[in-house]
């Protein structure tokens, strides 16, 4: 199962099994969980997003990235970062 929760004061993104045992903790800090989707029986999409502005603009847009997640690696890594066909 998948969750976001908070515990002591921080939100997480929790796996755990049917029985309730915790398998991984992600934080999430300020970025709004938008979607979660199970690839296979052990990796993870989260979609997420932040609101923030451009450098050159006042206006405040929301950024959106996705978060692949490893369970049996314990491994989170955000996709297409710093990837150069990717560019921000």
């Amino acid at each position: 199962m998948v969750s976001v929760s908070q515990v002591s004061g921080k939100r997480y993104i929790l796996v755990r099994t049917i029985a309730g045992d915790d398998l991984l903790a992600v934080p999430v800090q300020d970025h709004k969980v938008r979607n979660i989707s199970w690839v296979d029986n052990t990796h993870i999409l989260v979609d997420v997003s932040q609101t923030d502005h451009w450098y050159f603009d006042t206006n405040n847009s929301e950024f959106w990235s996705t978060v692949a997640i490893d369970v049996d690696k314990k491994t989170s890594k955000l996709l297409f970062d710093k990837n150069h066909k990717f560019p921000i």
